[in-house]
Parts: C-alpha cells; structure tokens; sequence
C-alpha cells in the first residue's frame, strides 16, 4: 500500500488497584515494533499492561499482569493481611492471605467446614470420564455406575416428559407401520380382489400402489341383513405400505462413563 496505512502502537498501565490508565504513545516508522520502554513502578504493587497496535482497518492487544517483587513473607501495614513470595497488597480493612509459590498441603483443606472435594463433588453430583476407573481410586466418598446406555437431558420443570431429576425414558429404536380398516360389499366386490361365498371381501397381494398383506388372509363374512360390513383388520390380517423394519432413533452421540457420588 505503499507505506500509506495508518499504523499506531500504544502501552498502557496502571496498578490493578487503579481505575485509569496511564497511555504512552511509542513512535515508529515501520510496521512492526522493536524497542525497550522503562517506566516507574512501585515494586510493592501489581500492574496490568496492555500493549496495542492499530492500524487504518482493526486493532490487537494483549494484556499481561506483573505481579510485586518477591519476599518470603510480608506482612500488610494494616496488620490484617500476609503474603508468601510476594508483597501484601491487601486493602487497609481486607483480611486477607495471599500466596505467590508453589504450595504443598499435607492433611485436608477444608473451607468453611467443608472439603475442596466435597466443594466440588456433593453427594449427588454425577462424574464424567473417558477411563472406567471407579472415581473413589482418585477422590473421597462412595461412587456407582450411573446411566449406562442412555443419554442426558436437563430437567424442564414445564415438560412432561423431562419433569424430575433422574427420569428414565424413551425408546431406543422406532417402527413406522399403517394399520387400515376394509369395507366388504354383499354381491359382487367392487374393484380388484376376490370374494368368497359369503359375500367377504378380500384383498389380493402386491395391490393397490405397493400395499401388501404381513401375516394371514383378510376374510370376514358379513352378518345375517347386512348388504355392507366396515371389519378392522386384526394383527392376523395387518396390512402395511412401506418397510416396516425397526429403525435407528439415535442422535449423533459420544460415550463416556458416568458415575454418581452416593457417599
């Protein structure tokens, strides 16, 4: 573009107790950025930088926080706060503890009485992994296999079917199939087929645009004065259009184990 787009680059800082920031302009001629800037910091307080670069069309920036400078422990002027490798940067009415290294634990932390684990895993809560290892090898508490085969839904209050935590439903796989009702005539039948003695009326295979007979023959004789009979076909003389085969009802899916936390 012939060294005609806009090209601006920026630093800006302010300690993480500040609202504003305090924005230095850096010039430079090139479109790309190379250089040292040193700026007054004070060496008990944490900042946040950002450095950004615009251009005639969009902007980048990215945002990195510098922590205090480093001391064993430090204890706030306040006499209310400490800190390990770091300085106190606790306001004057905080209460407060703050760690800066790598920090070994023997024995259970408990938060208000209560246990990271149990924090985070409550007795009911549902554990999720790739590897079929009962989750009491890894954590505290009592564990069982949960939901094998099915898949999760989020309880809906307002629908029937998805009402209460832990209901079990639906069906696996799924048959589409037509069940139809035959009209006999007394006399002679009208359309294709054949008609025995009686006057019943019976549909031959293969017709009628691809309907064909399951199991048994369609036969029902009419009743004593009736010049017309409507029967409804039974499971001996179902009839259906189409392939009745049970079909696939899963959405695409992926497995895991699921275990549930009981104790």
């Amino acid at each position: 573009m012939n060294n005609r787009n806009d090209k601006t680059f920026q630093l800006l800082y302010k300690k993480l107790t500040d609202s504003n920031y305090t924005t230095i302009n850096l010039s430079n001629q090139s479109y790309s950025y190379e250089s040292v800037q040193i700026i007054a910091a004070d060496i008990n307080s944490e900042y946040e930088f950002i450095f950004k670069i615009s251009d005639y069309f969009s902007f980048a920036e990215k945002s990195l926080n510098l922590g205090t400078a480093f001391t064993l422990v430090d204890y706030n002027a306040s006499g209310r706060s400490v800190a390990f490798g770091r300085v106190s940067t606790a306001g004057t009415n905080e209460k407060k503890m703050q760690i800066k290294m790598d920090t070994e634990i023997e024995g259970i932390l408990r938060i208000n009485n209560q246990t990271i684990f149990d924090l985070i895993y409550p007795i009911g809560s549902i554990y999720l992994s790739t590897i079929g290892t009962d989750p009491s090898v890894y954590f505290f508490g009592v564990w069982q296999r949960w939901g094998q085969g099915r898949m999760v839904v989020g309880v809906n209050e307002g629908d029937g079917d998805f009402n209460w935590s832990e209901k079990a439903g639906g069906n696996k796989n799924h048959r589409h199939e037509f069940r139809v009702a035959m009209h006999w005539y007394y006399g002679s039948a009208v359309g294709e087929g054949a008609y025995n003695s009686t006057g019943a009326y019976r549909f031959s295979d293969n017709q009628y645009d691809g309907w064909a007979r399951d199991v048994g023959s369609i036969n029902a004789p009419l009743n004593n004065n009736e010049t017309t009979a409507t029967r409804t076909v039974s499971a001996a003389g179902k009839w259906s259009k189409g392939d009745t085969s049970e079909s696939s009802n899963l959405p695409p899916y992926i497995t895991c184990y699921m275990w549930k936390r009981i104790g």
